[in-house]
């Protein structure tokens, strides 16, 4: 066997024992009082930028009435905020929000988190979508910007992760346009505004919300 070979068969155990645990709680959830789970996943406690997340949603269907414990658990099974203990709650949709505040009156790490639900008979279900406290910005880079016969190009790096760019034109302090762009070279064509002085922004937004403080920016004049 290649030393290659000998060190990917860590990995491989890893990803199986992640994806039987998935699995097993998958079928906890199907054989059990809890169903139809949905979490919104990522989140910024106390995030301020326009869109962003600042509360996890946390949902799931009972499908009998009963009194329930509902903690947030951290990767290694320890509660870090109690929701409910011993709340009776009515079959039907259950819908909750966790703040990222936690029992000793602090604010969860940056991690993966998880929904446990004790059910009246005791037994534990711990929803597998994982909760995601996210509170560091994105950044962003300008690497180059080109003048052509018809459009600037802007070629600009964001960090990794999932989220989006935008480019943002202002003309003084007001927004004349704002829109998404596709990865790595963003495109601006000058029959989109006016002729004139612009200062255009270049701001990654990532699956929180979050957006890069003071975004790189450069002015322009559109034909």
């Amino acid at each position: 066997m290649s030393h290659r070979a000998a060190a990917a068969i860590p990995l491989i155990l890893i990803a199986l024992c992640a994806a039987a645990f998935l699995r097993a709680e998958q079928l906890k959830l199907h054989h059990s009082a809890v169903g139809h789970p949905h979490v919104r996943q990522a989140f910024s406690p106390g995030c301020s930028d326009p869109g962003c997340l600042p509360a996890a949603k946390l949902r799931f269907t009972l499908r009998k009435p009963q009194a329930l414990d509902l903690a947030i658990v951290d990767a290694n099974g320890n509660v870090q905020k109690t929701l409910a203990t011993g709340r009776r709650y009515r079959k039907g949709p259950v819908v909750l929000h966790w703040d990222g505040s936690t029992d000793s009156a602090g604010q969860a790490a940056d991690g993966r988190y998880r929904l446990r639900v004790t059910l009246a008979d005791g037994r534990e279900v711990t929803i597998p979508d994982a909760i995601i406290v996210d509170t560091m910005p994105p950044t962003m880079r300008i690497d180059q910007v080109r003048k052509g016969r018809v459009a600037l190009a802007v070629h600009y790096t964001r960090s990794a992760g999932n989220g989006y760019a935008l480019m943002i034109v202002r003309q003084g302090s007001r927004i004349v346009l704002q829109k998404r762009v596709v990865p790595h070279v963003a495109h601006l064509a000058y029959g989109k505004l006016a002729p004139g002085r612009y200062r255009i922004e270049m701001v990654a937004v990532d699956q929180a919300g979050n957006r890069t403080p003071n975004p790189p920016s450069f002015t322009a004049t559109i034909p």
